[in-house]
């Protein structure tokens, strides 16, 4: 089994780099509430992988990426969450771009623990998100995209948390969208913080996927596996169902 923790950082209409990180094990972050607005956020991605030695314990659950911060006598395995630390991410660029991200405040930030079975085809997995609300209007919902539900996969997901709160989402677009309702309206330059636990079943017939999203001939593929926040334009959430 494999156990892959992803740090993300997105922003509209901008690709996401992936840059691989070390792979020296380092422990579940616990996630803490949202402070306010965000004053900086990392944008490109790192991810490191845990590889679980064969008759080892099984990999811890998802969930355990989850939590309120560590109190000041927390013990030396816990560590917490900094949203807006860069650090992780300037590793991952050559040094004339690392200013880039001094000035991309405001990006989403995904925070990604995924646990890969050993046939490869039944993912479990956890992500906390801090979006903050870069329009000109509050935001009542907040959307997420399930494309493995459109690229011959099944993806679904529980336990969804919005600041703590339990909310109930509900499915649209021929189940490639999540509505997200927010306990209150997001305000302009307000962060959120949006928990959940994801389960996806990876296709092993490649189909029309072009090879992006399966696992097939040993080859393990997973593009846009996660659940992620689309593009909100002038038109609102880009949900469309996709072709």
């Amino acid at each position: 089994m494999i156990r892959k923790r992803i740090v993300l950082s997105v922003v509209l209409a901008l690709a996401v780099a992936v840059t691989a990180g070390s792979c020296r094990p380092r422990p579940s972050p616990s996630i803490p509430e949202p402070t306010g607005v965000p004053s900086a956020i990392p944008t490109p991605t790192q991810a490191q992988t845990e590889a679980t030695p064969e008759g080892s314990p099984s990999a811890p659950s998802p969930s355990s990426a989850t939590g309120a911060p560590p109190s000041p006598e927390a013990s030396p395995g816990e560590q917490a969450v900094d949203w807006d630390d860069r650090d992780v991410f300037r590793e991952g660029l050559i040094e004339a771009e690392r200013g880039v991200l001094d000035g991309l405040g405001g990006a989403t930030v995904y925070h990604i623990d995924i646990v890969i079975p050993s046939d490869m085809v039944n993912l479990q997995g956890h992500q906390a998100v801090r979006y903050t609300n870069l329009e000109d209007e509050p935001l009542e919902e907040v959307y997420f995209r399930l494309f493995p539900n459109s690229a011959g996969g099944e993806a679904s997901v529980s336990g969804l948390r919005v600041d703590g709160q339990a909310v109930e989402p509900v499915l649209e677009f021929e189940d490639s969208a999540l509505r997200v309702s927010l306990p209150q309206a997001l305000e302009p330059g307000e962060a959120t913080v949006i928990e959940m636990d994801f389960a996806v079943t990876v296709p092993t017939d490649l189909g029309g996927t072009y090879g992006v999203f399966g696992y097939t001939e040993g080859v393990l593929a997973l593009d846009e596996v996660y659940p992620l926040i689309p593009v909100y334009d002038d038109e609102g959430w880009n949900v469309e169902v996709p072709t």
